[in-house]
């Protein structure tokens, strides 16, 4: 017996039975720790990293000049543990009055709020960055990192066109010479 047919009858011996028995009891961990299905299910996708979910949904519109508030809103997937978030923001907008990390002890079904007082001198798009871990009580640990835009100003970028330098200097249309040859 060769060595390829050798291997196969080793895979084959190592499939599960066909006939379903026994598969209802044998549970399947996926990447996310505590997220169990059992074996046949499909499991969902979930993104790797932390189960910690920003619960904030749009981009925050802020004055230009102007110290305003902002409140990030996490949702963590764990009942139990500690989560440090670290924010930093982008070049150009600074983070005031607050500290940078905070800390909590994870419950049940909680929402944690993170208030920022945001201030940028001119109008652009910013990011907060943010770097979430949780310590679990077995010592294991988890992170993520999530990014939040922050819009100063009036949003240019859906008011500008792609344009061709030379039609925009001209004001109209540039015709160019082409062949077209037409195959039946």
């Amino acid at each position: 017996m060769n060595t390829g047919t050798l291997l196969l009858l080793t895979a084959i011996a190592a499939l599960p039975s066909c006939n379903g028995e026994g598969a209802a009891q044998q549970a399947v961990v996926g990447p996310d720790a505590g997220l169990e299905t059992l074996a046949g299910e499909p499991t969902p996708y979930r993104k790797p990293g932390a189960a910690i979910y920003l619960v904030n949904r749009g981009v925050p519109q802020l004055a230009p000049g102007q110290v305003q508030s902002v409140e990030l809103v996490l949702r963590a997937g764990y009942s139990e543990g500690t989560m440090s978030v670290t924010v930093a923001a982008s070049e150009g907008l600074e983070i005031l009055g607050a500290e940078v990390t905070s800390r909590y002890q994870l419950s049940a079904g909680e929402d944690y709020r993170l208030p920022l007082q945001l201030l940028a001198e001119r109008s652009g798009r910013y990011y907060l960055d943010l770097s979430v871990a949780v310590q679990m009580p077995d010592g294991s640990s988890v992170a993520r990192a999530i990014g939040y835009a922050v819009q100063v100003g009036v949003d240019q970028r859906g008011n500008q066109k792609a344009v061709a330098p030379a039609a925009a200097e001209s004001g109209g249309v540039i015709s160019l010479p082409a062949e077209e040859t037409v195959r039946q």
